[in-house]
């Protein structure tokens, strides 16, 4: 028996959509990096860039 990928589903569309999922939620915000990089300096004088840690 060999193992074949679903050409519909592929593992990589799965995992695209966790993601999507995890920054949706704003996973990371909680317990990862954004809480402490939305409070640098950077992110404050280039607001622009807020919504990649907000």
């Amino acid at each position: 028996m060999s193992a074949t990928n679903n050409f519909i589903l592929d593992y990589h569309i799965v995992y695209a959509g966790c993601l999507v999922f995890l920054i949706v939620k704003h996973a990371g915000h909680v317990l990862g990096i954004d809480g402490w990089a939305e409070k640098q300096a950077f992110f404050r004088t280039h607001p622009g860039l807020k919504p990649l840690v907000a």
